[in-house]
């Protein structure tokens, strides 16, 4: 049950190569919901937008692995925090709190995230947690191998994205498709697939309002 005196905050989990990022951005960019940046110390990837992650810095040579993660949680402060693909993500304190009280809050990461921002933030936000399912590992693939990975991190992507399907059972109130094919769902309007995901998503949020 929602309460009336919480603002919104939406988690945006999904598959790899389920649309996070655009419809994300599509979000924001129309007024739906604002999204609070989340960090990471993984180098920015080819025509990646400089607004998507915070870059947090590099590992200096006098600290351990060990040293360099606990480090990287205290130095930015972060709500929570995940290493995945030998690269730490996490939720900086100070991000959320720059985070205006009139939209509802957008913030992506993964099941492991979404669990701890519900145990620690259920208090002060109406914490509403999403995953988006594209139609099949093999659209998975087919969008990964877009990004230029070879063989070795092309497995590593897949089992990440099957890992992260699992565990969010345990986080996730809404399930969304995320289809290439949205003519099985009528779309009088023809929208492409990330457009009927932008419309779908955008049609639930105001209802949550």
């Amino acid at each position: 049950t929602l309460s009336e005196n919480k603002q919104l905050l939406l988690v945006i989990n999904g598959t790899t190569g389920s649309g996070k990022d655009t419809l994300i951005h599509l979000l924001e960019k129309n007024g739906i919901a604002e999204n609070v940046q989340t960090a990471t110390n993984r180098p920015k990837r080819p025509r990646e937008p400089a607004t998507n992650y915070r870059l947090m810095r590099q590992k200096k040579d006098s600290e351990s692995a060990q040293e360099y993660y606990h480090n990287l949680v205290q130095e930015y402060d972060l709500i929570e925090h995940d290493l995945h693909a030998g690269n730490v993500y996490g939720l900086p304190r100070k991000n959320l709190k720059m985070s205006s009280a009139e939209n509802p809050i957008l913030i992506q990461n993964e099941p492991h995230g979404a669990k701890t921002l519900l145990n620690t933030l259920s208090f002060e936000y109406n914490v509403v947690v999403f995953f988006l399912v594209p139609d099949s590992w093999k659209t998975i693939l087919n969008r990964v191998k877009r990004e230029g990975h070879q063989r070795d991190k092309l497995i590593e992507r897949l089992n990440y994205s099957h890992e992260q399907l699992s565990l969010s059972q345990d986080t996730t109130h809404f399930y969304v498709h995320s289809t290439t094919h949205p003519e099985q769902y009528g779309n009088p309007q023809k929208l492409n697939g990330i457009n009927f995901l932008y419309e779908s998503m955008a049609a639930t949020i105001v209802k949550l309002i």
